[in-house]
């Protein structure tokens, strides 16, 4: 088609509408419907911009119109905290204790990472069958609850805590410590705890006793000899014999006693403690007053030993003997023994005691010392 004015070609003209799809209130989308066909009659329709969008009164644009460069977006986020690898460990001075000893319990808190913690907590569970005693934080352990706040520990650093406890039972004890706490987190928690567990073993007592003779004359003395031995591998506390004296034999004096101290009145020789492998004895001198066999029986009382495999009573016997031909001395004067008007008594010279044999004292228990006999 030609412009009849100009004599050049008729400029068709293209109409071009820009549509969009858009969500109204109510949630329900409206687009355009498709556009009509080109329209010479009809200048051409350049795009213009779209009207700005209110926030406020706009569904849609809540957070501004993500083409304008003057709206700055402004977002929340949360800081990371580095993690920390807290290790804790635990040790006793004795694995093998005996029963009523104090043990030292040291546990540690090691921070094997790069990243200091804070508000470190821990706590140290004793089993039933131990007491606490002590500990060297008494401001930061809580025995009622077992718990231990070290605080902060630097990174590579470590901290320690000491806590002595009573062993009250004979039964194996399992001793915990574990990280309760820290303000940073920690991922790796296989080495967060630590256990150690005790055995505690018993003493094995057995109660001796014996006579230096099997018979002696009615008001002579004796040596009675009574030990306790442990042969196990605890020890053996609160250790105490009792002496039972039968009619016809009465207590004279206490020879020695390697350990403790014997109550005459009571009979009683309270030893203490006996450690493995130790026989601590005691030495008294009795006197037999009658005729007939006489027995006299020891009893021991004691803590921390097995009652299975301890002998704690003996019995030990000695017979009086009555004699029924004592000696008799006379002593005559004149030549040949020959008697005069009457027998006239001697004064008998200082015995020296050099007729007496060696085995005789050797058997009844005496040596000689200066010129009379000394007990053994």
């Amino acid at each position: 088609m030609f412009n009849k004015r100009t004599a050049r070609p008729a400029t068709r003209r293209l109409r071009v509408e820009f549509l969009e799809t858009r969500e109204v209130p109510d949630g329900t989308p409206t687009t355009e419907t498709d556009p009509l066909p080109p329209d010479d009659t009809i200048p051409v329709q350049m795009p213009v911009d779209p009207k700005p969008v209110d926030p406020a009164t706009d569904p849609v644009q809540t957070d501004g119109d993500l083409e304008d460069p003057d709206v700055i977006f402004q977002t929340t986020s949360v800081p990371q905290v580095p993690p920390v690898d807290l290790a804790t460990t635990i040790t006793v001075d004795r694995l093998k204790p005996s029963l009523n000893d104090v043990v030292t319990l040291k546990v540690t808190v090691t921070n094997v990472s790069q990243v200091q913690a804070t508000n470190v907590a821990a706590t140290l569970t004793l089993p039933a069958g131990m007491t606490y005693v002590s500990s060297d934080a008494p401001d930061k352990y809580d025995p009622a609850t077992g718990t231990w706040t070290p605080g902060t520990i630097a990174s590579l650093g470590k901290a320690i805590l000491l806590v002595k406890a009573k062993v009250t039972s004979v039964d194996s004890q399992e001793v915990t410590a574990a990280i309760s706490h820290s303000d940073q987190p920690d991922p790796k928690a296989d080495n967060n705890s630590g256990k150690v567990t005790l055995t505690p073993v018993v003493a094995k007592l057995n109660v001796a006793k014996s006579f230096s003779a099997t018979a002696v004359n009615v008001g002579s003395t004796v040596l009675m000899t009574v030990a306790v031995g442990n042969g196990g591998q605890g020890k053996a506390r609160d250790v105490v014999l009792t002496n039972t004296l039968p009619e016809g034999m009465s207590f004279v004096k206490v020879l020695n006693a390697t350990q403790g101290n014997y109550n005459a009145a009571t009979h009683t020789w309270t030893v203490g403690m006996v450690a493995p492998g130790t026989i601590p004895v005691l030495r008294l001198i009795v006197m037999v007053n009658k005729p007939g066999k006489l027995e006299s029986g020891t009893t021991a009382t004691a803590t921390g030993h097995d009652e299975t495999l301890s002998k704690l009573d003996v019995t030990g016997a000695i017979t009086g003997v009555k004699s029924t031909n004592p000696a008799t001395w006379a002593y005559f004067s004149g030549f040949g023994f020959q008697s005069g008007s009457g027998p006239v008594p001697r004064a008998a010279a200082p015995w020296s005691g050099s007729h007496i044999t060696t085995q005789f004292l050797i058997t009844h228990g005496f040596k000689l010392h200066g010129t009379g006999l000394k007990l053994i």
